[in-house]
C-alpha cells in the first residue's frame, strides 16, 4: 500500500510540475503580448 500511495504522490507532483509550466509559458506569452 505505501508503495502505491508513494506511485501516486508522485505521477500527482509530475501532473502538478506540468501544469505550472503550462501555466508559466501562458502568463509568459500574455505578458509578451502586452509588452510588444
Amino acid at each position: 500500500m505505501i508503495g502505491n500511495d508513494w506511485g501516486a504522490i508522485g505521477i500527482k507532483g509530475v501532473e502538478n510540475k506540468a501544469l505550472k509550466i503550462k501555466c508559466i509559458i501562458k502568463l509568459n506569452a500574455s505578458l509578451d503580448k502586452t509588452h510588444h
